[in-house]
């Protein structure tokens, strides 16, 4: 893997974690004003180190969750929740110490209690956002997933190799004796199987007979058309051009009167 997808989301991380610091200590500095008696000061050192600290771990945490949730897809809600326990207390220990180097005897349950659960918001909210964010990046769409589902493949021989062809590449498949050719828009390969056995495999997937030895997608007919000589012929996108048996006739144009 090239090292410019891990240097890109560390850049992106990295954003996020200065956007964090920044609105969260222009917050707290807002709420000094609003509600007193904490004093009126837009730069304070403590409020600094506190918020570029909840940065860090709100960073970590991020990079954590991120990991955990892409390597188990059961209850992703956990997680988060985990994650945020973790850095709240980190942080409300580091405030503690904090406090007690700088004015020794000031610990306070309802200052401390208060001010962790306000950060533990942020924690959880701005975690689960971007982790969810980052898993809906990395999974395919429903839409895709659907198709997926409903796009089977067969197996062919091709240049001595086993290899999956999608069911929805095959313009039309041709008996060969005891094989099966799959033509396909760009190439094709070899099945050992009945044409019979495919038919009624391949009928959901839009599959009609049109001889006693050829298939062909409905998708794929371009035009029906009626030889001088009285033949019937089936032409597709691709060009090829395939009889019509006598005992298929009435079954192909039943599609041109639908």
């Amino acid at each position: 893997m090239s090292s410019g997808k891990p240097l890109a989301e560390a850049q992106t991380a990295a954003l996020f974690a200065i956007l964090f610091w920044g609105s969260t200590y222009v917050i707290f500095s807002v709420r000094s004003v609003f509600f007193p008696p904490t004093s009126i000061d837009f730069f304070s050192l403590k409020r600094l180190a506190m918020t570029f600290c909840g940065a860090m771990l709100f960073l970590f945490a991020v990079a954590w969750t991120g990991r955990r949730m892409g390597l188990s897809v059961k209850r992703p809600l956990v997680w988060p929740i985990i994650s945020t326990i973790a850095a709240s207390v980190a942080l409300l220990l580091l405030r503690i110490m904090y406090d007690d180097l700088t004015d020794p005897g000031s610990f306070g349950f309802a200052d401390h209690g208060g001010w962790i659960l306000v950060w533990s918001g942020y924690f959880l909210s701005g975690i689960t956002l971007i982790s969810s964010a980052r898993k809906a990046a990395v999974e395919p769409p429903k839409a895709a997933e659907a198709k997926a589902e409903a796009s089977p493949t067969i197996w062919v021989q091709r240049n001595k190799r086993s290899i999956p062809l999608s069911v929805d590449d095959i313009d039309w498949l041709e008996a060969q004796g005891n094989y099966v050719y799959a033509h396909a828009a760009d190439s094709g390969g070899l099945l050992r199987s009945s044409l019979s056995s495919l038919e009624d495999r391949l009928k959901s997937s839009g599959f009609i007979r049109v001889h006693r030895s050829a298939l062909c997608r409905k998708q794929r007919i371009q035009a029906v058309e009626r030889k001088s000589c009285g033949a019937l012929v089936i032409i597709l996108h691709g060009g090829a051009e395939l009889p019509v048996g006598r005992r298929y006739a009435a079954d192909v144009t039943a599609l041109t009167s639908a």
